[in-house]
């Protein structure tokens, strides 16, 4: 068994190596117009800040605060970006997920690579709720929003043979206690970006979905509670964060993800291998074995 396990980790370890070698950035994101939607911090800043260094031709940013995409448009052009753009957007609205789409159409004239990074978090175990209105707002933001940008973005993707990248997260494949609505956006969203992506194969439209564990980011601070507020300071007591990843990390996973146009990355190793693990013995032994669940 340990034989098999070491066999394992020896073989992603080289598989990891073997495949960043071969993840051509300059070619995928140089001279392309990439939107990245929900650029105003965290993984979003950090992914258009390694982006603009490869100098694409064009970088619309999208978030609800606009004096934080203004300081992060002018980082980005010191670091290479031929043109950054950036708008003011909250996916929550249908109108501005295809307003989006249309100001990039009309700056760029089209859309090569679709970062899809925008959510929000949610930490309350159901018992705690008095009202579903807190599940509404995390599927709103988690899934509608996202399919709908991603939906008025495929007629220039199909035309540009471009790419679809969609922030999931482990517990997209996994159960998370106090996680339910969170989890189930991010189940949501394999189950329509897997669609997507074999629908979309007559287009050449590539679709990656990651999936990372804890990242150091101030979304778990922002994190709605039972009572449908931000809690402020999230104790990260759930399964995976212990093994925290920084933002520049998990960026560069990412972009090495696109770049090699991977269908699924999950990062780091241990959630890799967790998500595996309850794929090769089951969800009723796994579940068991972490939560006691029956």
């Amino acid at each position: 068994m340990y034989l098999y396990l070491l066999f394992g980790l020896v073989a992603w370890f080289l598989y990891s190596y073997l495949l960043g070698l071969f993840a051509n950035y300059h070619n995928k994101f140089g001279n392309k117009v990439v939107i990245i939607v929900g650029a105003s911090s965290g993984l979003g800043e950090e992914l258009a800040l390694q982006i603009a260094q490869y100098h694409p031709k064009g970088l619309l940013l999208a978030a609800r605060r606009l004096d934080k995409l203004e300081e992060i448009k002018k980082k980005c052009e010191l670091r290479g970006a031929n043109s950054v753009t950036i708008l003011k957007a909250d996916i929550t609205s249908q109108s501005d997920c295809r307003n989006i789409i249309n100001v990039t159409i009309d700056q760029y004239q089209k859309i090569d690579i679709l970062f899809l990074n925008a959510g929000i978090a949610m930490t309350s175990s159901l018992y705690k709720l008095t009202d579903p209105e807190p599940l509404k707002r995390v599927f709103e933001t988690d899934l509608v929003g996202v399919v709908n940008t991603a939906f008025y973005a495929l007629p220039a993707l199909r035309i540009s043979k471009g790419h679809i990248v969609v922030t999931s997260s482990a517990y997209g494949k996994i159960p998370g206690l106090g996680l339910s609505a969170y989890c189930a956006s991010k189940h949501a969203l394999h189950g329509f970006f897997d669609c997507l992506r074999v629908e979309e194969t007559r287009n050449n439209i590539h679709v990656t979905l990651v999936c990372p564990g804890y990242i150091k980011t101030a979304i778990h601070d922002r994190a709605l509670g039972s009572d449908g507020k931000e809690v402020g300071s999230h104790k990260k007591t759930a399964l995976f964060a212990y093994t925290e990843t920084t933002i520049s990390v998990a960026a560069n996973n990412i972009l090495k993800a696109t770049a090699t146009n991977q269908t699924e990355v999950c990062f780091p190793f241990l959630v890799n291998f967790a998500v595996r693990l309850r794929g090769i013995i089951g969800p009723g032994v796994f579940d068991w074995i972490l939560y006691g669940s029956k």
